[in-house]
């Protein structure tokens, strides 16, 4: 059964709270699981925490890849640039300004 419903997470947080990364991650990977139609979004200070999570020495960085492989995951790309993080994830298509 498909959901019709479509859920943005939104991950602001910055690196050193593993618990906030921790649940988005977990969050995503079970909304996935139940069919609910979802994508994960890094905006904020969070767009920081991306370059850290490709690295296999990060506590997250296997779970972050389980998401990748079944999540659509993307960054903020104001914040990118805000934060000068200019590698990592395709900008997210929010519509907004």
């Amino acid at each position: 059964m498909t959901s019709d419903r479509e859920i943005a997470i939104l991950l602001h947080s910055d690196p050193q709270d593993h618990a906030c990364g921790l649940h988005a991650l977990l969050y995503a990977l079970e909304l996935q699981e139940s069919e609910i139609e979802v994508q994960l979004i890094f905006d904020g200070a969070g767009t920081t925490r991306v370059s850290l999570l490709e690295g296999p020495a990060e506590k997250l960085h296997r779970i972050f890849e389980q998401v990748r492989k079944v999540v659509p995951v993307r960054a903020c790309g104001f914040c990118d640039e805000a934060f000068r993080v200019t590698e990592g994830l395709p900008a997210a298509d929010t519509g907004l300004s």
